[in-house]
C-alpha cells in the first residue's frame, strides 16, 4: 500500500515531534491540491481524483478520469463569483479537464497536442487563466470564456529550455516562468511581452514563486541560497539553509516562504526580514 503524508502547520519556534496523518492509498499518488479556503483537498490516484475534507480527511468524492493516469491537478485560489470549487487535471495523454465540484462529469474537456509533453501548469488566482510549459520550451496561455466554458489558447514564446514551472501573480498581470537553462523570466500575460530575465539555479527544480503583494520573486540562486528580489530582479535580500532546497511554498497570507530541505525538516522564513520564525 502507498500512504500520502498530510502536514497542518503553525509556526512553531523550536522543532517539535509532531503526529503526521496518514491515508493509505492504492496506488502511487502524484499530486495535491487545496481549495481556496483549505476546507477540502484533492489527489490523484492513478485515473482517479480523491476530495477529501481538511478536518477528519472522510471521503467527499471520488471523480474517475477516462483519459489517462492525472500529471497535474489544481485549484484556483479564488472561484471568481462562481461559488463553488473549480479543479483543473491535466493526464499524461495530454487531455485537460476542467470541473467545477461537486459536478463529477467535466465541463469542459480536450486533447492538447500529444507532443511536446507538458512540464509545468499554473492557474491563476481567479481561475479564469491557465497557463502551460513544455519540455520544448513552450509557453502558452489559455483564458477561459465563462459564457461558454472553453479556453483560448496563446502562445507567449517558445525558449530553448525545458519549462520546468509557471506561477501567475496575485494580480494576474504577470507570470513567471524558471526553465531548465537556469533562466528565469518575468511576462506581461495580456501581452505576452518579455519584462525581465534572470539567472536562477534551475536544478534544484525548486518553482519560482511571485509574492501575493506582487511586488517581489523568490527563486533559488544556489543550491542552499533563496533570493528575493524586485520586479526588476534586483536582489533584495537572500535566505541561506544549511541543507540543500527541496521545495519552497508561500503561506496563505504571503508573509512567510516555507522551505523543505533535503534534512526534512520544514523552516519558515518571514519575507519581510529574511529571519526564520520557526521549523518543524
Amino acid at each position: 500500500k502507498n500512504m500520502l503524508l498530510l502536514f497542518l502547520f503553525a509556526f512553531p519556534s523550536v522543532a517539535q515531534e509532531i503526529t503526521i496523518p496518514m491515508i493509505r492509498t492504492v496506488y502511487p499518488v502524484k499530486c495535491v491540491t487545496w481549495n481556496k479556503d483549505g476546507t477540502t483537498f484533492a489527489y490523484s490516484e492513478g485515473e482517479n481524483i480523491i476530495v477529501r475534507d481538511s478536518t477528519g480527511y472522510n471521503l467527499i468524492q471520488t471523480l474517475v478520469n477516462s483519459h489517462g493516469n492525472i500529471d497535474f491537478l489544481l485549484y484556483p485560489q479564488s472561484t471568481a463569483g462562481v461559488g463553488m470549487d473549480q479543479l483543473l487535471s491535466l493526464s499524461d495523454e495530454n487531455y485537460m479537464d476542467f470541473r467545477i465540484l461537486p459536478q463529477t462529469e467535466s465541463i469542459q474537456s480536450s486533447k492538447r497536442n500529444t507532443l511536446p509533453k507538458t512540464t509545468a501548469l499554473a492557474y491563476n488566482y481567479n481561475g479564469n487563466y491557465i497557463a502551460i510549459g513544455t519540455e520544448a520550451g513552450e509557453i502558452s496561455v489559455l483564458l477561459q470564456n465563462y459564457l461558454t466554458n472553453n479556453f483560448i489558447e496563446r502562445e507567449i514564446t517558445k525558449l530553448d529550455a525545458t519549462i520546468s514551472s509557471l506561477y501567475f501573480s496575485r494580480n494576474n498581470k504577470l507570470l513567471v516562468s524558471g526553465s531548465d537553462d537556469d533562466s528565469a523570466c518575468i511576462w506581461e500575460v495580456a501581452t505576452g511581452k518579455l519584462l525581465n530575465a534572470l539567472p536562477y539555479y534551475s536544478r534544484s527544480h525548486v518553482p519560482v514563486l511571485i509574492t501575493n503583494d506582487n511586488n517581489y520573486i523568490i527563486m533559488t540562486t544556489a543550491q542552499n541560497v533563496l533570493g528575493i528580489f524586485d520586479m526588476n530582479f534586483r536582489k533584495i535580500r537572500e535566505i541561506r539553509t544549511e541543507a540543500d532546497i527541496q521545495s519552497i511554498h508561500l503561506s496563505s497570507d504571503g508573509k512567510t516562504v516555507i522551505i523543505l530541505t533535503s534534512q526534512n525538516f520544514f523552516y519558515f522564513y518571514d519575507i519581510a526580514s529574511a529571519k526564520v520564525t520557526g521549523y518543524v
